[in-house]
């Protein structure tokens, strides 16, 4: 998504400023969305990652299920219809983090009875 969205903002201040150093100064003020973007993106892949080899991952999908500004956060980070950015400030830690503790000690004993069996 962030590569169309360069490509399209180089090719049109080429077309509209040109090449030379002023447009390339141009070009990159066009870009400051996706630039800021860029270090919130990096996290939340990083985090993605983490929670899959820990198996933590299940846990964020059961509480997406229930929990409606967690399910939009994720169809968001996996559509690219949002900014990273704007879906951290959407989901609030404070409502976020109690509840995926909770799933996350159900999902954790729910295995564990699984593993004893």
């Amino acid at each position: 998504n962030s590569g169309c969205l360069t490509g399209i903002r180089a090719a049109d201040t080429i077309l509209k400023v040109g090449i030379s150093r002023r447009a390339f100064r141009a070009y990159l003020r066009l870009c400051d969305d996706v630039t800021q973007d860029m270090w919130y993106g990096r996290l939340i892949r990083r985090l993605a990652l983490s929670s899959a080899h820990r198996g933590w991952l299940d846990a964020v999908i059961e509480l997406a299920r229930e929990h409606p500004p967690t399910r939009e956060g994720l169809f968001h980070c996996v559509s690219g219809h949002k900014p990273f950015k704007e879906i951290r400030r959407d989901i609030s830690l404070r409502d976020v983090l109690p509840r995926l503790l909770r799933v996350s000690g159900r999902w954790l004993l729910k295995r564990a009875i699984e593993t004893w069996r």
